[in-house]
């Protein structure tokens, strides 16, 4: 399927920023500049600038600090003529070949102190794009081609730089021959942006807004987190505030939270007192376990540092990380899914208790889930580049060693970034499931189903692809069963792309399946 963006580097930007001043020059018939000035002051938005210019052309010019009829107030002087500059009031000779730095206006300054003025301008930061006449009485503006005849090319490389994040961060209602946007890549140092074309219908619903930057971060153009199928992202945006609430993750929560509640009641009977105990300083990710006891010794400290849920511990015994429950015969729809333990209940004081504690419980369930999956893509993103840069070398190097054919091993690098990406879609699914409203019974039976499956999916293609490193690098079988290991994996690999493909549509369709049986 075509892809509905493209990534842009600094000259693509740039570049498109020249494009569209020189068409705007074209069509008002102004100078580059002074079409540039235009595009700034109306932060891109064409339709809005060619509707004001059309309207009141002299209004526009006058409020951006152009002259009219593109010339200067004032003419002139003769080359070599004796001039005194407006700032240092010293004498000069006027030089023909920096007549602009006279400006739209025809103020007269020499080239040393207007270059400092526009330097100052461009070290105190992006106004410098609608840097005016040093003359405190006028107001007519200093454009790129004054700017590129008095400043150093640090200076030109800064206002370059300022003219091209106007462009990209003021983007978005752009409208000219095809309705994009472009949005900079929010990964930490990164300098690509992405430009998305808005109308594009080439797009599956379930892929929509999901980009891939050439730094290899994968986000949604649309709210900037990362890519986060088959989430919306108004989910996305519920589910970040709520984890960004100090107490809502941290382990004193459910405590203080009930012991507000319960000390609220009793204020009927004695008066306010104290209220309200702030929470300890402690992170709610402690509690997510870093290590674990083995539930079969009850002795050793399990550390989840891989990327599948499949722990084994030196006792031999292996189980999940996740519910703590056997491995063999493991079931992934009861430990992703929420159950609740429904109790009598005998007084209002009880009831805020329980009611209080039930919801931390549930909220805690899906949020361990979305943290050990956040943490297991991580590690399969950090083996991944392993894979890349060490493991598929020394394969090459076994391969010449002991004499066989070249053979290539791009599909062990394929399986391990859908491991990843399965991963991302696991992490997120927890989120879907936590804002799945509780009366939609058939449709949450439906998704927990699904779910669980997919998760049995990822943990086979990831058998499969350690165990195949692994072989390959002991050289067992390399020469006689490559072609057949090989095959198995590839197949796996797609058979599990397309089981994922699918959960992520049927979940972003709303599973539409369940209101057909039901």
């Amino acid at each position: 399927m075509e892809r509905s963006y493209r990534v842009l580097n600094k000259d693509d930007i740039h570049k498109n920023l020249e494009d569209h001043v020189t068409r705007l020059s074209s069509v008002l018939s102004v100078p580059r500049p002074a079409a540039a000035i235009l595009l700034h002051n109306y932060t891109w938005q064409v339709d809005k600038l060619l509707r004001a210019w059309f309207d009141d052309e002299d209004g526009v010019r006058e409020s951006v600090g152009l002259p009219k009829n593109n010339r200067p107030t004032k003419g002139f002087p003769r080359s070599g003529e004796e001039l005194v500059c407006g700032i240092c009031f010293q004498t000069y000779n006027f030089d023909i070949r920096f007549e602009s730095t006279v400006g739209f206006c025809g103020h007269r300054f020499c080239t040393s102190c207007l270059g400092a003025y526009v330097s100052r301008a461009i070290d105190d930061g992006p106004a410098c794009l609608f840097l005016r006449c040093p003359d405190r009485y006028c107001g007519a503006v200093i454009g790129q081609d004054m700017v590129d005849l008095v400043v150093s090319d640090e200076g030109k490389m800064k206002y370059k730089e300022f003219s091209i994040r106007s462009y990209v961060e003021n983007n978005k209602e752009i409208k000219w021959e095809n309705n994009r946007g472009i949005k900079w890549c929010p990964a930490l140092g990164c300098e690509y942006a992405v430009e998305y074309d808005l109308k594009s219908e080439s797009y599956d619903v379930s892929e929509r807004f999901d980009v891939t930057c050439d730094c290899s971060f994968s986000f949604c153009w649309n709210c900037l987190e990362e890519s986060h199928r088959p989430v919306k992202c108004e989910t996305v945006a519920k589910w970040v505030l709520e984890n960004s609430s100090e107490q809502r993750t941290n382990p004193s929560y459910f405590q203080n939270f009930q012991s507000f509640t319960l000390k609220f009641l009793r204020f009927w009977k004695v008066g306010w007192g104290s209220l309200w105990s702030p929470p300890s300083s402690e992170s709610g990710n402690t509690i997510l376990a870093v290590c674990k006891l083995c539930p079969g010794c009850r002795e050793q400290k399990i550390e989840n540092d891989k990327v599948t849920m499949h722990m084994t511990c030196q006792c031999k015994h292996e189980f999940c990380w996740i519910c703590l429950g056997p491995y063999k015969d493991h079931d992934y729809g009861a430990c992703s899914s929420y159950r609740e333990n429904v109790e009598g209940e005998v007084d209002v004081e009880e009831r805020v208790t329980k009611s209080a504690k039930r919801s931390y419980k549930r909220y805690f369930h899906y949020y361990e889930r979305w943290v050990a999956n956040h943490k297991s893509r991580e590690n399969a993103l950090a083996y991944l580049n392993v894979i890349k840069t060490d493991k598929l070398e020394q394969l090459r190097e076994l391969v010449e060693e002991h004499g066989l054919k070249a053979r290539k091993f791009g599909f062990l690098a394929e399986a391990w970034e859908q491991i990843a990406e399965c991963r991302r879609v696991i992490k997120w699914s927890y989120v879907y499931g936590y804002y799945m409203p509780e009366e939609a019974s058939s449709k949450k039976k439906l998704f927990e189903y699904l779910q669980g499956e997919a998760e049995v999916a990822l943990e086979r293609l990831h058998d499969c692809a350690e165990n195949t490193l692994e072989k390959y690098l002991k050289l067992n079988g390399l020469a006689h069963e490559f072609d057949a290991t090989r095959t198995e994996l590839v197949n796996r690999t797609r058979a599990t792309q397309f089981f994922f493909a699918n959960f992520v549509n049927g979940v972003s369709n709303g599973l539409a399946e369940a209101e057909s049986d039901s």
